[in-house]
């Protein structure tokens, strides 16, 4: 017969003793790590758009980007959602380390969806067509399925009734909506936004801050990059501020910007004060 250590014998006298401590003694489970870069490099020739970025996503956060342009933003999230490929340092998203090789991106971008800041819808598709056709190429859903999908989305984003029209016919910030629709349909587990509210009135700058609180609460991990301050402070669990390509300064939301650390962040948020009163 199988003879317990001294050791074991004492954990379970211990256990019969007091019951009430196992619950207290349970661990409480580990965040998941969504995102892990090192040293992320990016070079175009020369120019490193990305320059030795340090960055870290647990599961279900919201983590905005902010920065002047041309500090790498959204360069970062090309590389986030595997369009671009590295060229040097570690970069692992949902479990998957990107590199230059297709396979490991295309895997990626299966289960990352992406709002670009110029829409890329389809110009000569219907908005139901241009929100369809992702689940149709990436998840293979059905024609019917596909559209069931898509109607009950444009209605949560508020653009049901606009299902048949044409991009054209569409205001920059309802194909704001149409975009963020098609990248919900495909159910990402990690969701990237580029400039979300740049050419959205402030009535449905609210609307999407209150659609991305939503999509954070299933657990869906939101990375955003953005200039407009009040949505980034309104949004965020955490502020991540990029300069010419490196990390500067990361964390919660009143502490970059309230107390900033760093006096680049310091001279950024001045600024971003003094042009948006905020």
């Amino acid at each position: 017969m199988f003879e317990r250590s001294s050791r074991t014998r004492g954990v379970l006298q211990a256990v019969v003793d007091a019951p009430e401590l196992i619950e207290a003694r349970t661990p409480e489970p580990e965040m998941t790590t969504v995102i892990r870069a090192r040293k992320l490099c990016k070079y175009y020739g020369a120019y490193p758009a990305v320059a030795e970025i340090d960055l870290d996503v647990e599961q279900g956060e919201v983590v905005v980007v902010i920065g002047a342009s041309g500090s790498g933003k959204s360069t970062l999230l090309r590389c986030l959602n595997g369009l671009e490929a590295p060229t040097a340092g570690e970069l692992d998203v949902l479990g998957i380390t990107v590199t230059t090789d297709d396979w490991s991106r295309q895997q990626l971008r299966q289960r990352c969806g992406m709002v670009f800041q110029d829409f890329n819808l389809f110009p000569l598709l219907t908005v139901e067509k241009n929100v369809s056709i992702a689940q149709r190429l990436v998840k293979h859903r059905s024609a019917s399925e596909a559209k069931e999908r898509t109607l009950a989305t444009l209605d949560r984003v508020g653009m049901l009734r606009h299902a048949a029209k044409m991009p054209s016919q569409l205001s920059g910030g309802e194909q704001q909506r149409v975009a963020i629709a098609r990248a919900l349909c495909t159910d990402p587990e990690l969701l990237l936004l580029d400039e979300p509210t740049a050419s959205v009135d402030p009535e449905l700058t609210k609307g999407i801050m209150e659609l991305v609180a939503e999509v954070a609460e299933s657990d869906v991990t939101v990375v955003i990059v953005t200039h407009d301050m009040p949505f980034a402070r309104a949004a965020a669990d955490r502020l991540v501020f990029l300069h010419d390509g490196r990390t500067v300064e990361s964390g919660p939301v009143d502490d970059v910007l309230l107390r900033p650390r760093h006096p680049l962040t310091q001279t950024f948020i001045e600024r971003a004060r003094l042009l948006h009163r905020w």
